[in-house]
């Protein structure tokens, strides 16, 4: 019988995973070019949320697999200034074969800042980076 590569690893729907983040200057959208706005940054934000996804799934990857970040759907509903900690809340909605599908909510402590969903896919480590290598040698032939 012939072996063939591990399979892609089973990560239970419903885990929960939050992620604290101290809203410093440098994640400020005022350190993103928009002169005196102290908030937090949609664009870190952002980060915040694939950093909690990948936290949260982190314990389940076996060595040789990692998870891409494919899609974000987020509403950013309120600001949040500079000094304030940021909880990020991601849950794991759905196991569609390598697709993690997340709930994403964000709140301040004295509301609730960004609601959304996101997406993750599982991938083998050297496939992915086989893909990139690729890509890289025909982005340097053009």
């Amino acid at each position: 019988m012939a072996v063939g590569p591990p399979p892609f690893p089973r990560i239970p729907v419903g885990l929960r995973h939050t992620l604290v983040v101290p809203v410093t200057r440098e994640l400020s959208a005022d350190a993103l070019g928009n002169p005196g706005v102290r908030a937090y940054a949609t664009p870190m934000l952002v980060l915040g949320v694939e950093q909690a996804a990948v936290a949260a799934i982190a314990s389940y990857l076996d060595e040789g697999f990692i998870s891409l970040g494919t899609h974000i759907d987020l509403r950013h509903l309120a600001p949040t200034p500079v000094g304030t900690d940021v909880r990020i809340h991601v849950c794991l909605e759905a196991v569609e074969g390598r697709r993690l599908r997340f709930s994403v909510v964000a709140e301040d402590g004295i509301e609730r800042i960004a609601v959304g969903d996101h997406e993750r896919y599982l991938a083998r480590t050297a496939d992915f980076l086989d893909r990139l290598e690729r890509k890289a040698n025909r982005l340097a032939r053009l």
